[in-house]
């Protein structure tokens, strides 16, 4: 359905503002919460679901997508909040955190594509939370640019994922509506064939995000990959200094298989940066000093209190806590294997955030 521009909604709760966009599926508005003067984002089924002889089933993926994300929306930080569910005059109607920005889409294609340490800190964040939405056995299937916000409400923009319109529940029988709604360009051709529901839909489909943030192009469809044998152009012919990293992440990501891709979103996103959270330490000490709650601290991302226990550690393996300090002798017969395994717990811990 169309709302006009000034409507007031649900008892006057809500005031239409503006018009957001759509897809398939629903129409997004913006909206004033009248009480508290706060903008919000108001989605209902468009005027052709509407029409439609099934339109009951609509209204029941409508409200499903509302209780998918009440259970995931509070599990991540960069997964859109929920606000209010309503139904009016028979009409569904989804009222949603709004974000103040545009679409990875739009992002790209106003500013061209991304240099690569500016996408991986977006692709990183929805790959983070899509572990957590996936550790609930929900999958979002759709993660595609249009489904990306970025919110460029701070100084530090971040990424927020919208839409979980066809999401599913992982044991869920497939649905046609994953077919009917799924963007194409963005997709593997199993969900668009057969509905399929595993993870690796969402991580070819955040691969493919990737490629097109980095690169500008859109990806060569899966469809046309598996039956009319048309090749996926690697990123790095596009852009010839992304890194290795970056490369083998799109193009395992995007396999054409199932099989071949990571089997998780973890899985995927250890190879963005080569070495990061599957990459083994040992812990070892010339003097017996135990190394297991820095790497806590680092793996939690407190680096205050990862620095200070730091210099706890190091005056403990020089024996100079009393002094609390070391001279230049006690710097140049520093036991090397200690050395080495600070180095390499702190390179292993804050690459990422040194990157993102």
């Amino acid at each position: 359905m169309s709302l006009e521009i000034g409507k007031s909604i649900h008892n006057g709760k809500y005031r239409i503002e503006k018009y957001l966009g759509g897809g398939g599926f629903a129409r997004t508005y913006l909206a004033i919460h009248t009480t508290l003067n706060r903008k919000v984002a108001i989605e209902t089924p468009n005027q052709d679901v509407k029409n439609h002889t099934i339109y009951h089933k609509y209204v029941k993926r409508f409200i499903k997508e509302a209780s998918i994300l009440a259970e995931v929306a509070e599990c991540h930080p960069n997964i859109v909040q929920i606000n209010d569910l309503f139904e009016e005059n028979g009409d569904p109607y989804l009222v949603l955190q709004f974000i103040p920005g545009t679409n990875l889409f739009n992002w790209v294609k106003n500013k061209g594509k991304l240099a690569e340490k500016e996408a991986f800190t977006y692709i990183h964040q929805i790959g983070s939370a899509l572990v957590e939405v996936h550790r609930r056995e929900i999958l979002h299937l759709d993660v595609t640019p249009s489904n990306i916000m970025i919110n460029s409400n701070s100084g530090n923009p971040k990424a927020v994922l919208i839409d979980f319109g066809i999401a599913a529940n992982i044991l869920s029988r497939p649905s046609t509506l994953s077919r009917s709604f799924g963007t194409k360009a963005f997709a593997p051709y199993e969900l668009l064939r057969k509905a399929a529901r595993h993870p690796t839909v969402d991580v070819y489909c955040l691969a493919a995000s990737l490629y097109y943030a980095v690169t500008g192009k859109m990806p060569t469809e899966s469809l046309a990959r598996k039956w009319e044998e048309e090749e996926l152009i690697p990123p790095q012919q596009y852009v010839s200094n992304l890194s290795e990293s970056c490369c083998d992440a799109i193009m395992r990501g995007m396999e054409l298989e199932a099989k071949d891709r990571p089997q998780t979103m973890q899985e995927w996103l250890n190879y963005l940066i080569p070495n990061s959270s599957d990459y083994h330490i040992e812990l070892k000490s010339d003097v017996g000093v135990d190394y297991s709650n820095l790497e806590k601290l680092l793996q939690a991302q407190n680096w205050r209190e990862a620095d200070k226990e730091t210099r706890r550690l190091m005056l403990k393996v020089a024996n100079r806590e009393q002094q609390g300090w070391l001279d230049y002798e006690q710097i140049n017969n520093f036991p090397c294997a200690d050395l080495r395994t600070i180095d390499q717990l702190w390179v292993k811990y804050s690459i990422w955030t040194l990157w993102l």
